[in-house]
């Protein structure tokens, strides 16, 4: 079956009048929008109940492009594409912490009169944990149907000296509350979530993903991208070096410990039962495993 074709346009009122005519899918690429433009747009989006796909990928406008969907019902859209428009950089988009608020909650009420939507992606864009934590949680209430969800690259947080301990507590907290709130979508497929600074260890990732009744069907299969995005645990050369005193540590098992478990940096039986149990694919820095 061919992929449906979107067609792209340069001006807004090429996508307007694109609209008009009936377009489903609609890709606007523009180096920027006034927001009085993306209120147009918005206007224009009211009279097309039946599109399917939106990408709005790569326009600079900050915050300004939720209000893209303020007001917005539409019942039928299937694949959403905000990545790269300058989320949380005020030189690009320099509003009040109200303004900003009121802009989230466009967005959150209408994800949650999205229940047909399977791809989003808000990717290359700096959020706080709890407002994605937020947005997920608008797609679990509206029993949407996601499977696909790109969120590399959409937290900004390091162990930089100037942060203190209990900053990166709370940090690390927040990042495990959105990694569940992810698996509570009950249709999720593929997870990306690199690039990012979780300051999670490996274990603790599958530990919040193990909180959830993760789908048990036969054909499941949940892919989740953690390049760069955990903070690596110590190999386990105590477990090394116990095999190796009592006698069990043999050729055979460091090849099945290299192939199986090191790419992930950190393994443990019950780490790589629960991997099995669930069906989950983590890709690794630069390396997919499959348990």
């Amino acid at each position: 079956m061919s992929k449906p074709i979107m067609n792209r346009y340069t001006t807004l009122k090429d996508a307007i009048n694109a609209l008009e005519q009936g377009e489903k899918r609609i890709k606007l690429t523009s180096a920027s929008l006034s927001p009085d433009q993306l209120l147009e747009l918005n206007i224009a989006l009211r009279k097309a109940p039946d599109i399917l796909e939106i990408d709005l990928s790569g326009i600079q406008v900050g915050e300004h492009i939720f209000s893209v969907f303020q007001n917005l019902h539409l019942a039928k859209i299937q694949k959403i594409n905000i990545s790269n428009v300058g989320i949380n950089q005020p030189k690009i988009c320099p509003l009040s912490k109200e303004e900003t608020s009121a802009h989230h909650s466009s967005l959150k009420q209408f994800l949650k009169n999205a229940p047909n939507l399977t791809h989003l992606n808000l990717s290359n864009n700096f959020f706080r944990i709890r407002v994605l934590d937020e947005i997920i949680m608008s797609l679990v209430i509206s029993g949407s149907k996601v499977n696909v969800i790109d969120l590399s690259k959409t937290i900004n947080f390091t162990e930089a000296p100037n942060k203190t301990r209990k900053q990166q507590k709370k940090h690390s907290t927040e990042a495990g509350l959105l990694l569940i709130a992810l698996t509570q979508l009950t249709n999720i497929q593929k997870i990306n979530l690199s690039d990012n600074h979780l300051n999670l260890p490996i274990q603790k990732i599958i530990d919040c993903l193990n909180t959830n009744n993760l789908s048990q069907a036969s054909n499941y299969q949940l892919i989740l991208n953690l390049s760069n995005a955990y903070k690596a645990l110590k190999p386990q050369t105590k477990q090394w070096k116990a095999a190796i005193s009592n006698g069990t540590f043999t050729p055979s098992t460091w090849i099945d410990w290299i192939n199986d478990c090191f790419s992930i940096k950190n393994y443990n039986e019950q780490l790589a039962h629960i991997m099995r149990e669930k069906k989950i694919i983590i890709h690794g820095v630069n390396i997919q495993v499959e348990l």
